[in-house]
């Protein structure tokens, strides 16, 4: 769960680049993108994964879904 915290700073990231640069599409396909590749990733996970891996992969979700 530590690797969804990274959702906060996504959602303040992307809430200050909206008004910046008037588009907001980009974030949005960016966002789906991390998010696809996140959940690819955590399919790869078992019990010999390393913690390591996994808070990673939770990371690259957790930025997608911010």
């Amino acid at each position: 769960m530590l690797g969804l915290c990274s959702i906060a700073p996504a959602v303040f990231f992307r809430w200050l680049t909206v008004p910046v640069f008037k588009r907001y599409r980009p974030q949005i396909w960016m966002a789906w993108s991390l998010q696809i590749i996140g959940a690819g990733l955590m399919t790869t996970v078992n019990e010999n994964t390393p913690t390591a891996n996994t808070v990673g992969f939770c990371v690259i979700y957790g930025v997608g879904a911010g």
